[in-house]
């Protein structure tokens, strides 16, 4: 047996790594273009940093700009 084996999602998971993500794509939305397209916000820890990021998905489909302000907005 692995340590590996004994890593289950929940340990994963970081708070403070998906808030830095969700910081990041205002800064750096282009380079995280892929990112934004593949992880859904349903693959966050907390159900409403998960909307936070579906907003952020959202303004990136439709080409507007990432920041807390127009995140706010959308919320």
């Amino acid at each position: 047996m692995s340590i590996d084996d004994d890593i289950t999602e929940l340990e994963i998971r970081s708070d403070e790594a998906e808030k830095a993500l969700i910081g990041a794509v205002a800064f750096h939305p282009d380079t995280l273009a892929r990112v934004l397209a593949e992880l859904p916000g349903a693959a966050f820890s907390r159900p409403s940093r998960g909307h936070v990021w579906d907003v952020c998905r959202a303004l990136s489909q439709d080409r507007k700009p990432i920041t807390p302000v127009t995140v706010a907005r959308e919320l």
